[in-house]
């Protein structure tokens, strides 16, 4: 009889849906862009927003007041 130790486990490959697959992704994505935003690299969020169609700008606003992030297509 084996011990425990001696068996090979054969591990099944991950299997998600689709869409589990990119809420990991965002996921691991959102502190990276949240570190890039309380460092003031706007370049950071922009590109990645580049991927998804929309541009991020901090134009327009009033000084003394919160920074407003507006998404433009």
């Amino acid at each position: 009889m084996k011990s425990f130790k001696e068996y090979e486990l054969d591990e099944a490959p991950l299997v998600m849906r689709d869409m589990d697959i990119v809420k990991s992704i965002l996921n691991k994505l959102e502190p990276v862009l949240n570190k890039a935003l309380q460092k003031g690299n706007i370049e950071l969020v922009n590109n990645v927003a580049r991927y998804a169609g929309v541009g991020v700008t901090k134009d327009k606003q009033k000084p003394g007041k919160t920074y407003r992030y507006d998404l433009k297509r």
